[in-house]
This record gives C-alpha cells, sequence and structure tokens, in this order.
C-alpha cells in the first residue's frame, strides 16, 4: 500500500521506498508530518517560487527533509511552519556570520533536528494514530492472522495521575477510541487537551522553548573555534527519549549537560526549571 509522499511532486510510494525516484527527494509520512497548509494563515509562511527552478526546488526539498522541517508544496508555493522556520532561520544567520557557512549549515541542521525531535513526541494523540497506521494494521494480521483478536493495554500518564495504578485493556473498542482521538489531535496544546495537563506533557512542551533558548545563547558566543562545540550541544537534546520517568530523567540529564557545555563556552547559564509532577 502506497503511504508515502514526495514533498516536491507529489508521487506516492510504498512504505518502504525511501526517496523520489524522480526528483531525488527523501519522502515523507504525510500521517506522522505536519502540514503548514492546514494551520492558521498567521502562522504560516508561504513561498511564492514560480521563477525558481527544479534544481533549485529540489534542493530546498531535501535540505528541509533531510533537517525533519514540517513543509509543503503547493503547486509553486511552498509552506513552512512560521514559528518553526524563523528560528532556524534566525540561528543559521547568526551562526555563518561568526563562523562561516559551514557552521551554519551544520549547526541550523542540528538545531533543525533538535526541534523535530521535541515537537514529535509520542503522547496520546500520536499513539492512536500508530495504532491506526496502516502498515502496522498489516503487520499483525500477517503475523497473527486475519481474524485475530486484538487487545490494547494503555495507561494514560493523565489516568495514572488520577490515581489509577493499573492498565486499562480495550478490545472491540480501540478502534473507534483510537479514531476518535486521531481527530481531536488539534486540541493538542490548548485548554481542551486534557492529556496536556500531565507533568510530563508539561515538560515536553517546554522543553522546546527551554532548547531554543539555549542554542541561541550558545550560538550568540560561537567563534571558529567552538563550531564544534556548539553543533554537539544542538543535539544533545536527541537523548531525551523513553517514556513517563524514564523520559524525565533524560530531561535532567539534558539539562544539566546542556547547562556544562553553555559554561564550557563562558555563557551565563540560566537557573534550570524545576520539572512538572
Amino acid at each position: 500500500m502506497a503511504n508515502r509522499l514526495c514533498p516536491l511532486c507529489g508521487a506516492s510510494y510504498v512504505d518502504w521506498a525511501a526517496s523520489c525516484s524522480d526528483c531525488g527527494v527523501a519522502l515523507i509520512d504525510p500521517d506522522s508530518t505536519e502540514d503548514p497548509r492546514t494551520l492558521a494563515e498567521d502562522e504560516q509562511l508561504v513561498y511564492e517560487l514560480a521563477s525558481w527552478s527544479l534544481d533549485q526546488r529540489t534542493e530546498v526539498a531535501q535540505v528541509m527533509a533531510e533537517s525533519g522541517i514540517p513543509h509543503a508544496w503547493d503547486d509553486d508555493e511552498l509552506y513552512v511552519h512560521l514559528r518553526f522556520e524563523s528560528a532556524v532561520d534566525d540561528v543559521v544567520r547568526t551562526a555563518t556570520a561568526r563562523a562561516g557557512e559551514d557552521a551554519g549549515r551544520r549547526i541550523g541542521t542540528a538545531f533543525a533536528r533538535g526541534l523535530q525531535h521535541l515537537m514529535a513526541y509520542k503522547d496520546e494523540y500520536e499513539v492512536a494514530r500508530l495504532h491506526l497506521d496502516p502498515a502496522e494494521q498489516a503487520r499483525i494480521r500477517a503475523e497473527f492472522g486475519p481474524d485475530a483478536e486484538v487487545s490494547v493495554l494503555l495507561h494514560p500518564p493523565a489516568l495514572r495521575a488520577l490515581g489509577m495504578g493499573r492498565k486499562i485493556r480495550l478490545r472491540r473498542t480501540a478502534t473507534p477510541v483510537f479514531r476518535a482521538l486521531v481527530a481531536g489531535r488539534r486540541l493538542r496544546g490548548t485548554r481542551l487537551d486534557l492529556f496536556g495537563y500531565a507533568g510530563v506533557r508539561r515538560t515536553e512542551r517546554a522543553l522546546v522553548g527551554e532548547y531554543e533558548g539555549l542554542v541561541r545563547q550558545a550560538v550568540e558566543r560561537l567563534t571558529p573555534q567552538t563550531a564544534d562545540d556548539v553543533e554537539r550541544l544542538a543535539v544533545l537534546v536527541e537523548e531525551v527519549r523513553g517514556y513517563e520517568e524514564i523520559k524525565l530523567a533524560n530531561v535532567e540529564r539534558f539539562r544539566e549537560q546542556a547547562r556544562a557545555a553553555l559554561a564550557a563556552l563562558d555563557v551565563p547559564v540560566p537557573a534550570a526549571p524545576v520539572t512538572p509532577r
């Protein structure tokens, strides 16, 4: 089943394909990649690139795909998330001015990947989408047969915060529940996002701005001699992985390492935020 797309020409590919045979651009999963065209107009940045050649568009699409920057093409227009693009653009511009084009490209790419890593966490909405993914459903049928009865065990942080100490089991109700969650993913980060009140979710959201601030501070003290150190600081956040307490422990480890890296660059280190529980 075709479920991967070329972000440039829109061609569909099977799930194991890596790049577009026509454009040479890395393929994307449309279900897991935010489409900036669906954002409010004040959150979009639209480039009209009718005068650009195919080679120029291909190069831009390849860099964005490799850096994990959410984007979409609509004929001659390129859509990106305003906040995401502007943050990366500022870092690249400053890093290039201070340490040259190569440092600007490397640090900007590391920063873009770090932001994407933090923004792509697996909350309840994403877990639901993954369970409904056609590739996952096909794997289950292939391994257990088309008539297998599937049970799903869940223990969302929101329920744990309410004192529920055991997992809940979903059988026939799993699919409609997951579909409802996927449909409600636009509530993510709003006051109506009930899952977002859990401590680990608040930490995940806050960490995006915290990471951006850390990288900006490091780039402000960047020199050609410290370019490698700043790039290493930018990739530290990729170690923030795991589930609940494991992830929170990795967040604290990242903060400790980042503070040490900033101190080594002679950057005034801010007080570490308190992780909500």
